[in-house]
């Protein structure tokens, strides 16, 4: 082959070349061009209502028409067990901001899981059969802490909402006949109350419409040491209309704890404490509000109300 030849096949060659680069290029260009335009409308105005939606979860319960191989995400696919609800959500890990749970009214639920999450937790109760009760009852842990109360609400804030006409009960642990906790053995009733209250150092928690039922064991503890503690003020919301009585002692209360409370104190009972409540009565063996403290200072509460 002659020079000129070689030289020709070259020059085709390289322009051939030349013009796949530049399609190759131009598709680039596109895909990185309709790359952009997803990211753009991902990112438009709606972008912060995305993100926050994606940070709270709604999840549905319905004891009598649930089911646990539901998602649970919608009133039409609840779930049946609060354990379940538990997973849904993700077990242990912390995962969302807001947990929003709706509770089918008439329901008995086991509160024998815990929920999780960064800011607040909310209960909202629906209505249910005419003169249905919904119920929200403390259960127990399993494994090495087996029969320990469970502390089924994890976040900075807690709100228990009740949408009917003043038909949701919350009850804390009873310690039944034949109930057991290897764990407690030895220790004493400060400590029961400081592992065993339903809301266990939760800095402000808010009811509204629900009859507290009061077992064995406190609502609520809050810690102090010789610092502030955990946090700087606690806060109790009473809202709406609230009952709050004692419950006869479960049969083997004597083996551990009897202390019916809405908050108990341990260590420095001086701690810094709210309490709001626009409408609050007691009822069965409360005489009066100081009863549903326990280990409780004064000094550093501001109430709406004589204590």
């Amino acid at each position: 082959m002659s020079l000129e030849s070689q030289v020709s096949a070259l020059v085709s060659a390289a322009s051939k070349l030349t013009s796949e680069i530049a399609g190759k290029m131009k598709g680039i260009d596109n895909t990185l061009s309709a790359a952009q335009r997803k990211f753009d409308e991902f990112t438009g105005k709606d972008f912060p209502k995305r993100v926050s939606e994606a940070r709270s979860i709604k999840v549905f319960l319905d004891t009598a028409k649930g089911n646990d191989e539901n998602t649970g995400l919608s009133a039409s696919n609840p779930v049946k067990t609060y354990r379940q609800v538990s997973r849904v959500i993700g077990g242990g890990d912390t995962i969302y901001d807001i947990v929003e749970l709706t509770v089918a009214g008439g329901s008995a639920v086991i509160l024998d899981g815990a929920l999780y999450a960064k800011s607040e937790i909310r209960i909202v109760c629906q209505d249910g059969p005419v003169g249905g009760v919904t119920k929200l009852i403390q259960g127990f842990y399993g494994g090495s802490a087996a029969g320990r109360p469970m502390q089924p609400f994890r976040a900075p804030y807690v709100e228990i909402d009740d949408k009917t006409n003043g038909n949701v009960e919350l009850h804390t642990a009873e310690f039944k006949d034949g109930h057991t906790w290897e764990e407690a053995t030895g220790k004493n009733t400060a400590w029961m109350c400081y592992v065993g209250s339903m809301l266990e150092n939760t800095p402000r928690f808010k009811l509204r419409n629900v009859d507290v039922k009061l077992h064995d064991i406190p609502l609520s503890m809050v810690y102090m040491g010789g610092s502030m503690g955990s946090f700087s003020t606690y806060q109790i919301i009473i809202g709406a209309s609230c009952d709050f009585s004692v419950e006869p002692a479960g049969g083997s209360s004597a083996s551990f704890t009897n202390s019916p409370r809405l908050l108990y104190c341990y260590d420095n009972p001086k701690i810094p404490l709210d309490i709001i409540a626009s409408t609050l009565t007691i009822s069965g063996n409360i005489t009066s509000v100081s009863q549903l403290f326990g280990n409780l200072n004064t000094q550093n509460v501001r109430s709406s109300f004589t204590i």
